[in-house]
């Protein structure tokens, strides 16, 4: 499967060694405020080519979901498409002027780990509400990884909980961990 597509469908195919990701558009958007990126540095094509390497490098994707409120997708819906995202609106409670993404990201979550056959499940957001997600991946023996969007995003818990790299991958013992920065250069992280 080349890099450049990102997701590609399996019906009644089994991929031996499998990555799921799901995606909380606006937990990896606020990354560009508390990152302070600077316009010139901005490149949304490289952010997500340097996303879709890390998912390859650690398995073959079968499934990517962004999880957003409309307004927040203005601008990236036709991009996120073209990259094979899949885009799943979540709406406004109109009493309550919330949106639904965490608690739609997380019904589809537990509905896939429980009735999808993945062996990595990638998690879009650094939230420590997801606990409850990774908790029930790694319950079923699948192994997590997360994408943020900065540091302050990251909450020690779901750090903690994020797997490391398997034996005789290069990055063997290091977290499967990924700062999403849509930039020209990635930023580092600790």
């Amino acid at each position: 499967m080349q890099r450049g597509v990102l997701l590609q469908f399996f019906w009644g195919q089994k991929v031996s060694n499998n990555i799921v990701f799901l995606g909380d558009w606006s937990n990896l958007k606020r990354g560009e405020l508390d990152n302070d990126y600077k316009p010139a540095e901005y490149d949304k094509e490289a952010g997500f080519k340097r996303l879709k390497d890390f998912l390859f490098d650690i398995a073959t994707p079968t499934l990517c979901s962004i999880y957003t409120p409309l307004h927040d997708i203005y601008g990236h819906f036709e991009f996120l498409r073209d990259q094979g995202f899949t885009i799943v609106l979540c709406p406004i409670v109109w009493s309550t002027s919330t949106d639904t993404t965490d608690q739609k990201l997380t019904m589809d979550a537990l509905n896939l780990i429980e009735n999808y056959d993945m062996q990595y499940l990638c998690l879009g957001s650094g939230d420590g509400h997801f606990k409850d997600v990774l908790q029930a991946a790694k319950a079923k023996g699948i192994k997590v990884a997360v994408v943020y969007g900065s540091e302050r995003s990251l909450s020690a818990e779901i750090r903690a909980m994020v797997d490391t790299y398997p034996e005789g991958h290069p990055k063997k013992g290091q977290k499967m961990l990924h700062m999403f920065s849509p930039t020209r250069q990635p930023l580092l992280t600790r």
